[in-house]
C-alpha cells in the first residue's frame, strides 16, 4: 500500500509537470538553490517557481523640423506635445505607428519628407521591437533599425531615443520690389515674388507727366549699372557646393545686346531685388491739343484757381516675420513716428530701410510720397572673434604691421546706440584711418585731386589718405566720398599700409571660397593668414558694405588692441553681440 502511495504521488507530481511545461515551457522554472535531482524528496513540497517577466523596452520619437527658429516656433505651434515627442513601450506595441507631424509653409523652401537615418519613414506602419532593436518602418516595405551610429540617435539600456529629421528641397525666390524714383514704390505694382523659370513680364505704373516708361534698372547696386532688365526673359537660380543661392538676371546692355549677371551667392533662399524705372520724355508732338476741342470755360472746375487740398501718404511697415507689426501711418509732409522695433527669434533687428535696403530710414524727413519701410535683421550665429594669439604677425614685423593707436577710434551716436550693423562711407573710413595714422593735422602737398569732395566735410582727409597712397579715386577723376566702402576696400587700405611700411604678409591661398577669382583676393588672404579678418562658412563677402562692427574688429587687429569686456555701453549692443567686447574695446581708450 505504501508503495502505491508513493506511485500515485509520483504520478501526480509528473503530471504536474507535464501540465506547467506544456504552458510556461521547459526552461520556464528556476528552483532556489538549484537542487540536484537526485537530491529529490517527493515528501516536501515544490519549490515556487520564478514566472517569467516580459521584456519591457521604451523608445522615445522626437521630431526636429529643420528649420531656423522662426520655423521651429511654427512647427510647435502647430503639433501638440504628443505628437512632437511619442513614447513607445514593449509590452503595450499592440500594432503602434507613428503619428506624422504637421510642417510649416516656409519661404523659399518646400517639404519633401521625414527621414530617420538616410530613409523616408512610412507612417502607414507599425514600429516593431526585433532581437531587441527598434525597428522603424521605412518606404519600400523596408525598416531601418535603431543605432547609435544614426544622427540623433542615443541607447542607453533598455531605453532608446532617435530623431526623426525633415527633408526640405531649396525653392528660392526672388522678391522684386519696383521704384518711381529713390523713395517711391511703384504703384499698384509695387512688389513681385519670381520662382525659378519666371519673368517680370509687364509691370503697370503711373508714369509722372510727360514722361513714358522705357524699362527698369537694378537700383543699389554698382554690378548692374548700365544695364536695363530684360522683362521678357526668365530668372535663374544656381546653387554652390554650399548651397549659396545666386540668380542670373537677364539684362540688355546699352546696345541692345541681352545677357545676364549673377547676383551675389548668399545663404539666404529668399532674395530682395530693388528695380528702379526708367522714365524717357514722351514726344511733345503727342501732346498737341486741338483747341477747337478743348474750349477754355471759366466755369470748368479743371480751371479753377483755388488751391487743392494737401494730398495725404500712407508709410506701411513690413516687419519681414517680426513681431509686433506697425500700424500705417497716413501722413501730409509731415515726420513719421518711429514705431517699436519688431523682434524675430534668432534675428537681431537692425533697423527699418527702404527699398534698396542698403541705408537705414532717417525718421527726422518729412513723407512726401507712399511708400513701405522693410524691417531689416541680422541672424545671431555662434561665430566668434578670432582670439588675440591668433594674431599671426611675428616680433621682429610687429612694428612694420601695427599701428600705435591708444584713442578710441569708432564711437556711439548721441541716442546712445552704436549702429553696428550700419554701414560706413569712403569719407567716414579716411577719417577714421587719418586718426589712427595720426595725419588728420599733417599740411596737404596738392599732389591729390578730386572732382567731388570740394566742400566736403571729409575732404583735407580724403586728399591726406590719398597722399598717404591708401586710397584711390575713380576713372572719372571723382571719389564718391558718400558710397558706402566695402570689405573688399578696406582690406586694399592694409595691403597698401602694409606696403608702405616694408612689410611683406603672407598671401597664400585659404579656404575662402569666393575670392578666388576677386580682385581682392591677396589682400583679403593676407589679412585672414594674419588673423585680422573673419569668415563664415568658408565666405568671406568681399562686395558686402563695410560695417561699423567690421570696423571695429579690423581695427583692434590693426592696433593690436585686445578686447575686453567692458560694462553695457550701448543699447543696441547687449553683452550677446558675438563682438560685444571688440565694439566697446574700439570705442573707447586702450589702457
Amino acid at each position: 500500500m505504501k508503495h502505491h502511495s508513493i506511485i500515485r504521488k509520483i504520478f501526480s507530481l509528473t503530471l504536474t509537470l507535464v501540465i506547467l511545461t506544456s504552458i510556461f515551457g521547459a526552461n520556464a522554472f528556476v528552483v532556489n538553490a538549484n537542487p540536484n535531482i537526485n537530491n529529490f524528496d517527493p515528501n516536501k513540497p515544490l519549490p515556487k517557481p520564478t514566472v517569467p517577466q516580459l521584456e519591457k523596452k521604451i523608445i522615445t520619437v522626437k521630431f526636429d523640423p529643420n528649420l531656423d527658429q522662426d520655423g521651429i516656433n511654427k512647427f510647435n505651434e502647430m503639433n501638440a506635445d504628443n505628437v512632437k515627442k511619442q513614447v513607445f513601450q514593449s509590452v503595450l506595441l499592440n500594432e503602434k505607428k507613428i503619428i506624422e507631424p504637421k510642417v510649416p509653409q516656409i519661404e523659399g523652401k518646400v517639404f519633401e519628407y521625414w527621414k530617420y537615418g538616410i530613409k523616408e519613414v512610412d507612417f502607414t506602419r507599425v514600429v516593431i521591437l526585433k532581437d531587441g532593436k527598434w525597428h522603424i518602418p521605412t518606404v519600400n516595405g523596408e525598416y531601418q533599425h535603431s543605432s547609435e551610429n544614426i544622427r540623433g540617435t542615443t541607447i542607453n539600456g533598455d531605453n532608446t531615443e532617435i530623431e526623426i529629421i525633415a527633408q526640405w528641397k531649396i525653392d528660392p525666390i526672388l522678391k522684386l520690389r519696383f521704384f518711381t524714383n529713390n523713395n517711391s514704390l511703384a504703384l499698384p505694382s509695387s512688389i513681385q515674388t519670381l520662382h525659378n523659370g519666371e519673368n517680370i513680364g509687364n509691370v503697370t505704373v503711373t508714369p509722372p507727366a510727360n514722361k513714358t516708361l522705357k524699362g527698369w534698372k537694378i537700383r543699389g547696386d554698382a554690378n548692374f549699372d548700365g544695364y536695363m532688365v530684360d522683362t521678357s526673359k526668365n530668372f535663374i537660380y544656381e546653387l554652390d557646393d554650399d548651397d549659396y543661392v545666386s540668380w542670373k538676371v537677364p539684362l540688355i546692355d546699352s546696345n541692345g545686346n541681352t545677357t545676364t549677371k549673377d547676383t551675389t551667392p548668399q545663404e539666404s533662399t529668399s532674395r530682395i531685388l530693388a528695380l528702379e524705372a526708367i522714365w524717357e520724355d514722351v514726344d511733345a508732338t503727342d501732346n498737341n491739343n486741338d483747341d477747337d476741342n478743348n474750349p477754355t470755360d471759366d466755369n470748368n472746375p479743371a480751371n479753377d484757381d483755388n488751391p487743392t487740398e494737401q494730398e495725404s501718404y500712407t508709410l506701411t511697415f513690413d516687419t519681414d516675420g517680426g513681431e509686433p507689426v506697425p500700424e500705417p501711418q497716413v501722413l501730409s509732409n509731415e515726420k513719421a513716428v518711429k514705431p517699436e522695433d519688431p523682434s524675430k527669434d534668432g534675428y537681431k533687428f537692425i533697423g527699418w530701410f527702404d527699398g534698396d535696403m542698403n541705408r537705414p530710414f532717417d525718421f527726422n524727413n518729412p513723407i512726401r510720397d507712399t511708400f513701405t519701410l522693410t524691417a531689416k535683421y541680422e541672424k545671431i550665429n555662434e561665430a566668434t572673434a578670432t582670439k588675440r594669439n591668433d594674431l599671426k604677425i611675428s616680433a621682429e614685423d610687429y612694428d612694420k604691421a601695427i599701428i600705435e593707436y591708444t584713442e578710441p577710434f569708432i564711437k556711439g551716436y548721441p541716442n546712445g546706440t552704436f549702429g553696428p550693423s550700419f554701414t560706413i562711407t569712403r569719407a567716414e573710413m579716411s577719417t577714421v584711418f587719418a586718426r589712427i595714422l595720426g595725419i588728420q593735422n599733417k599740411p596737404l602737398d596738392g599732389t591729390a585731386k578730386f572732382s567731388d569732395i570740394s566742400g566736403h566735410w571729409a575732404e583735407d582727409n580724403i586728399l591726406r589718405l590719398a597722399e598717404y597712397g591708401l586710397l584711390n579715386g575713380y576713372p572719372d577723376g571723382s571719389f564718391k566720398p558718400d558710397k558706402t566702402m566695402s570689405k573688399s576696400e578696406i582690406t586694399s587700405i592694409i595691403a597698401k599700409y602694409w606696403k608702405n611700411k616694408d612689410f611683406t604678409p603672407n598671401t597664400a591661398d585659404t579656404e575662402i571660397k569666393d575670392i578666388k577669382n576677386h580682385w581682392s583676393k591677396d589682400n583679403v588672404n593676407a589679412l585672414y593668414n594674419h588673423g585680422f579678418v573673419n569668415i563664415y562658412k568658408s565666405r568671406f563677402h568681399p562686395d558686402d558694405p563695410l560695417k561699423r562692427e567690421d570696423v571695429a574688429l579690423i581695427l583692434n587687429r590693426l592696433t593690436d588692441r585686445p578686447a575686453k569686456n567692458f560694462p553695457q555701453q550701448f543699447t543696441d549692443v547687449p553683452s550677446s553681440h558675438w563682438l560685444y567686447n571688440e565694439i566697446n574695446t574700439a570705442a573707447n581708450s586702450a589702457e
